[in-house]
Parts: structure tokens; sequence; C-alpha cells
């Protein structure tokens, strides 16, 4: 499942970049069975469902909440407040073609930069995005100051996470 935004309170961003917490990070109901609350937003209401779903499978769905909605949606988001915000856009380049992923961060969908700018300016600056190998480190540091985890499986880079935080040293 892919969500743009999950916010989470009662962990710090430090407690979560220390732990081996990387395959969590884009699963709510792994991260929701760690932290005392997560919310998720997506525009996709069939990702919503399942999600709930899941959140009901994993015996998490008291501290989760979905929201169907458009993460770009300033007026939607201001309504939160939270620690950590995950950004985990849609990587892929065509509707078509799932698996191929795009170069840069404007091309996910929403763009990367946006996402990043909204949850900074409104929601926390401790931010923690997932995002695809395709896209160089350097670009991901031009957002600003982070450490980036670059995740393997069988000896493969998958995908890398970059943490926006306020307590890390770089």
């Amino acid at each position: 499942l892919i969500y743009c935004f999950f916010f989470f309170k009662q962990k710090t961003a430090y407690e979560i970049y220390q732990c081996d917490w990387s395959s969590d990070v884009c699963s709510s109901d792994l991260l929701a069975q760690k932290i005392d609350k997560v919310i998720g937003i997506d525009n996709n209401q069939e990702r919503i469902n399942n999600a709930i779903k899941n959140a009901e499978l994993y015996g998490v769905s008291s501290n989760t909440e979905f929201i169907h909605g458009d993460v770009t949606d300033i007026n939607l988001i201001r309504k939160f407040s939270a620690d950590v915000a995950i950004l985990d856009p849609d990587w892929s380049s065509s509707n078509i073609e799932k698996s191929i992923h795009v170069s840069d961060l404007e091309s996910t969908q929403p763009s990367i930069k946006i996402l990043f700018d909204i949850a900074k300016k409104y929601v926390t600056s401790n931010i923690i995005i997932r995002i695809p190998k395709t896209i160089l480190f350097e670009t991901i540091c031009g957002l600003g100051s982070c450490k980036v985890e670059n995740i393997h499986w069988n000896n493969k880079l998958k995908f890398r996470i970059a943490y926006f935080l306020d307590n890390i040293d770089n």
C-alpha cells in the first residue's frame, strides 16, 4: 500500500531513526504496533479501505485513523499536529507500467517537493520520506540536511529512506 502521509505522536523522530524500523516505515500497520497513534491520508479510497482492513487484521485499529483526502490540501493537512510525518508518494512514471520509477522529486504523484514543503510548513519539521532508488542522493539532499538510508533486499537496492530530523547529527 502507498500512503502519502503518516502522522504520529508519542515517539520522537530520533527514536525511529535509531531503531531498526526501516522496513516498517512503509507500513502503517507495523508502525501502529510501535507508536501510539498513526494517521494515514490518501486520495485513493481503495487503499484506505485496505489499510482499515489491515489495521483490523493486525489489531491496531484503535490507534490508527485513515482519511480519504488530498494530501496537498493545506486546509486538510493543517488540521493535524504530529511529531513526525512520513511521506510516501506514488513513484511510478506511468499509470501503465508501475515498475518504472521516476528519477526526480517533482515527478512523484504527488510531488515529493510539494509534500515536503507542506509537511514542514504545516505539520512538523521532522520528516521521513520513502524515496525510489532512481533518485540520486544529491537530489534528495537538495531538500535540506538529512541522513539517507539505502534499503536492500536480497543484496539489491530497493529504495531509500531520507530522514530530515531536528535532532540528529549529519
